[in-house]
């Protein structure tokens, strides 16, 4: 997150399926205008406690949602979700995103089918965290 965000003006950035918070979170301490959203209720309450704990509540739109549910494009696109709601929910997530696509919560072996179903788009970075795969990717010209 701290590689695709740091050092830009500020952005418009969508955390899909935000659970507790911390990509929001990490992203509206540096200075972005964010939207969180999750189709738990609970995530989204405890996000909200956890983004009051650093004094960023007014800071961030949480929203119980689906993906689908967005109707507007942000800049750049987080989703720590796994692999199998990544591709399920490829279309709408790939809607929402104009520019920076970052993709975590998937294994080394879910990489390929992941990066099948976001066909459109390019891999601009790749990092590994162990077993754990991160992409960033962003569209094709």
């Amino acid at each position: 997150l701290d590689r695709v965000l740091n050092k830009k003006t500020c952005r418009k950035v969508l955390d899909i399926g935000c659970g507790s918070g911390i990509l929001a979170i990490g992203a509206a301490l540096l200075g972005h205008r964010v939207m969180a959203i999750d189709i738990d209720e609970e995530a989204i309450g405890n996000a909200q406690i956890n983004a009051e704990h650093n004094r960023l509540l007014d800071a961030i739109l949480f929203q119980v949602a689906q993906p689908e549910d967005i109707d507007e494009a942000f800049e750049i696109v987080v989703a720590n979700i796994i692999a199998p709601v990544l591709i399920e929910i490829a279309p709408a997530i790939q809607r929402t995103c104009s520019h920076d696509l970052v993709l975590s919560g998937l294994l080394a072996n879910q990489e390929h089918d992941v990066r099948k179903a976001y066909g459109d788009w390019d891999v601009h970075d790749r990092h590994t965290i162990g077993d754990w795969i991160i992409l960033h990717m962003r569209p094709k010209s």
